[in-house]
C-alpha cells in the first residue's frame, strides 16, 4: 500500500514536471516569435494565423502575424497627407516624396487605400494630398477646416511645423497650435488615427536657424504627443530624427528636404507607425461619405475613364451640332438662290496625247 502511494506520488509529481516544461518551452517559444520594432511596436514573424484585437485601444495590442498581413483586418484605409512642402513632396523626382511607397507597402499588405485631401500632386493614379509648400501650423490648421470633415479619413499622416522652426514663427508657443491641429483632426473625424511625426534635422542655417531650433521644436512635439495620449487619443508617435530615421546625408540639395533615400525612409517609417497603430486597436472603417471611393486607384481610373467618355460625347455633340448648322445653310441657300441653270454646262476639252517619240514606235533609240 506505502509503494503504491509512492509510485502514485511519483507520477503526479513527473506529471507537474513535464507540464511546467510544457508550458515553459511553449512562452519560450511566443518570446522568440516576438520582435520589438523600432516604434515600440509588438510584432510576430510571419505567420498564417491571427490573433483576435484588443477589445480596448489602451491595451499593448495582439501580435502581428508579419509586416504583410491586412491591417484591422482589411479594412479599407482613407489617408490624409497633412502638411507643407515635405507632405507635398518637394524634392523628390516625381513629386509624391513618401506617399507612393507607402501607398504600396499598404496596398500589398492587403487594405485598399484611397489617398484624399483638396490638392493633387506627383506622378502617381492616386495623388489627392491635404499639404502646401511653405504654411505653418495655423495655416495647416485652416486647410484642414476645409477637408477633413468632407473626406472623413480614417487615418492622418501629420508631418507640420518645420515652418514655423524655419520662419521662426513664436515657436515657444509650437506646442498650443500643434496640439489645437491634433484635437481638430480627431474631432472632425472621430473615427481617425493620427499619425504624428519629430522634425528631421536640418543643416541649413543661413536663412532658417539650423539644427538647434529643430530640437526645439521636437521636445514640444514629444510633449505634445504624451499630452494626446494621457487623453486617450488614437495616436503615434513617428521619431523621424532618431539613429534610424532620416539622417543629415538624407537630405536633399537645400538641407531642408529630403532626398530620396529620405523619403524612403520616412515610408518605412511611417509604415511601421500605422503597424503600431494597428496593434493597438486603433484603426477603424472610415465613416461613409457620398460618391467616396475605397481603392483610390480604381476610383480615378474609372473616373479618368468617365472624363473621356464625356469628353468625347462632347466632342461628338458638337460635330453633329456643327454638322447641322451647315445643312441648314445650305438648304438657306438653295431656297434663296437655286440654280437657274446658268453659267452654262461646258464639258472638259479631251486630253491632248503625248508627242511621239522622235525614233519612232517600237524604237527604243538604240544603235
Amino acid at each position: 500500500m506505502r509503494t503504491t502511494t509512492s509510485f502514485a506520488r511519483s507520477q503526479r509529481g513527473w506529471s507537474l514536471i513535464a507540464a511546467l516544461l510544457l508550458i515553459t518551452s511553449f512562452c519560450l517559444l511566443q518570446t522568440r516569435r516576438e520582435v520589438w520594432s523600432s516604434t515600440g511596436t509588438w510584432a510576430t514573424w510571419p505567420s498564417t494565423s491571427r490573433s483576435p484585437s484588443p477589445t480596448s485601444p489602451t491595451t499593448r495590442g495582439y501580435l502581428r502575424p508579419g509586416l504583410d498581413a491586412p491591417l484591422a483586418g482589411g479594412i479599407p484605409l482613407r489617408i490624409m497627407g497633412l502638411g507643407a512642402s515635405t507632405v507635398f513632396g518637394a524634392e523628390s523626382f516625381d513629386q509624391t516624396g513618401w506617399r507612393r511607397t507607402l501607398r504600396q507597402r499598404l496596398v500589398r499588405a492587403g487594405n485598399p487605400v484611397n489617398m484624399v485631401g483638396a490638392a493633387r500632386t506627383g506622378d502617381m493614379v492616386d495623388n489627392d494630398v491635404e499639404a502646401y509648400p511653405g504654411v505653418r501650423l495655423d495655416e495647416i490648421y485652416g486647410y484642414a477646416q476645409g477637408s477633413v470633415p468632407t473626406t472623413k479619413p480614417n487615418l492622418v499622416i501629420l508631418y507640420a511645423g518645420s515652418n514655423d522652426n524655419f520662419q521662426n514663427a513664436s515657436l515657444p508657443l509650437l506646442f498650443k497650435r500643434y496640439h489645437a491641429l491634433a484635437q481638430y483632426v480627431l474631432r472632425a473625424s472621430p473615427r481617425a488615427t493620427l499619425v504624428m511625426s519629430t522634425l528631421m534635422p536640418t543643416t541649413e542655417t543661413e536663412m532658417w536657424g539650423g539644427q538647434d531650433r529643430v530640437g526645439v521644436c521636437n521636445v514640444q512635439l514629444r510633449r505634445v504627443f504624451r499630452v494626446l495620449r494621457r487623453e486617450g487619443r488614437p495616436v503615434v508617435l513617428v521619431e523621424m530624427d532618431d539613429p534610424d530615421g532620416v539622417q543629415i546625408e538624407n537630405l536633399a540639395w537645400d538641407h531642408m528636404h529630403p532626398s530620396a533615400a529620405g523619403y524612403e525612409i520616412m515610408s518605412r517609417k511611417f509604415f511601421e507607425a500605422i503597424l503600431e497603430a494597428d496593434a493597438r486597436g486603433f484603426l477603424q472603417a472610415p465613416e461613409y461619405v457620398d460618391r467616396m471611393v475605397d481603392d483610390g486607384d480604381e476610383g480615378r481610373l474609372d473616373w479618368q475613364a468617365m472624363k473621356k467618355l464625356r469628353e468625347e460625347a462632347r466632342q461628338k455633340q458638337a460635330q453633329e451640332a456643327a454638322e447641322e448648322a451647315a445643312v441648314t445653310m445650305m438648304i438657306e441657300e438653295l431656297q434663296a438662290s437655286p440654280w437657274d441653270g446658268e453659267p452654262p454646262f461646258i464639258p472638259p476639252k479631251a486630253p491632248v496625247p503625248p508627242p511621239s517619240p522622235p525614233w519612232g514606235e517600237g524604237d527604243m533609240g538604240g544603235v
